[in-house]
């Protein structure tokens, strides 16, 4: 697997991903890139040495997880079994917003069983884009 493939690794989070040498895509990543950990502040680095094993990713989807998007698992469908998960028997913990032109914008709601929903706008009403797990919280 090793020279098939460049790393990416988080050296406070340990968090690990793996590109194909082959993606097309290679040019959207740096040596050096913010991490995708959800409050983590470190940095993804390109490295040769993996402690554990990393989540295969496309350059693609890995810069859209940079960008704010969220990691394919976050922002799939099967998410609707983490949204109930929100919303029956775990209690809000924080909500992140703020005002514009007399009205309130949502941006995420945080749950004490560690997950975040990040919510967006959409020409049906409220998305929820992508849920979070926060950094070292043990279920």
């Amino acid at each position: 697997m090793t020279g098939l493939f460049r790393y990416y690794r988080c050296r406070k989070c340990s968090a690990a991903y793996a590109v194909s040498s082959a993606d097309k895509d290679l040019h959207l990543l740096y040596r050096k890139l913010p991490c995708t950990t959800t409050g983590c502040k470190w940095f993804l680095t390109k490295t040769s040495v993996i402690e554990k094993k990393p989540k295969v990713i496309t350059a693609v989807a890995l810069f859209s997880a940079l960008g704010g998007a969220g990691l394919p698992e976050e922002k799939a469908a099967a998410a609707l079994k983490q949204i109930k998960t929100c919303f029956v028997g775990a209690k809000v913990k924080s909500v992140s917003g703020d005002s514009h032109a007399g009205r309130t914008i949502l941006r995420s709601i945080s749950f004490d069983n560690g997950l975040t929903m990040h919510l967006a706008t959409s020409t049906k009403g409220a998305t929820i884009f992508k849920v979070t797990e926060d950094a070292h919280v043990s279920r």
